[in-house]
């Protein structure tokens, strides 16, 4: 990518699926009581009120994980561009 470095930049638990498509992987917010993958799951069996109840609970405690350790995991590695997801 023009002399770039590219990373997948989340939570650890994604490290794995990165590197399995030959991704470099910088993680943050550790600590989230239940991984977003179960959560993602979990929430596939939700319906109505409790879905969106769950989803943004969900969203929620990602944000506030991001927001605890992102800026200082990006201070050391300092990226030069991120492209982010809206959900994150």
């Amino acid at each position: 990518l023009r002399n770039h470095q590219t990373a997948f930049f989340h939570m650890p638990e994604f490290e794995a699926d990165a590197r399995a498509r030959g991704l470099e992987f910088v993680p943050f917010g550790e600590g989230l009581p239940i991984s977003v993958k179960q959560r993602f799951h979990q929430l596939g069996e939700l319906e109505s009120a409790a879905a969106g109840q769950a989803g943004l609970a969900l969203i929620v405690d990602i944000a506030e994980a991001t927001l605890r350790s992102a800026a200082e995991v990006m201070r050391s590695w300092m990226p030069d561009l991120l492209v982010i997801d809206q959900m994150d």
